[in-house]
């Protein structure tokens, strides 16, 4: 994992390896096409740190079967990106949730 990078000074283009907490997790569905009518199911992220805060689409993601909740800790492996003149990440590859305890932080592959 690389160096913690606050969310102020991410930059387009820039890959992040990190972990973030989870600020608000909001179920979604992207639109209807020929490949999927019902449309698909993925999870806006808005990712927060005592800096500020960035949104991360997690494509393909059911929260009903991998709940991701306010509070949570992410690991998430993501580049970034400017859209709408605001900068979100897209994630690349699996997402880890950590449960902290009181002594150690246990990880849990989703």
């Amino acid at each position: 994992m690389q160096e913690y990078r606050p969310i102020n000074l991410l930059q387009e283009g820039e890959s992040v390896d990190q972990i973030w907490l989870v600020a608000e997790a909001t179920p979604r569905m992207t639109r209807p096409n020929h490949k999927r009518p019902n449309g698909s199911p993925y999870v806006q992220l808005t990712l927060k740190d005592r800096t500020g805060r960035i949104t991360a689409n997690v494509w393909n993601w059911d929260l009903n079967k991998n709940p991701i909740n306010t509070g949570d800790y992410v690991k998430i492996t993501a580049s970034c990106k400017a859209y709408q003149g605001r900068m979100s990440i897209a994630t690349e590859s699996r997402i880890y949730q950590y449960v902290p305890t009181h002594r150690q932080t246990s990880m849990i592959i989703l």
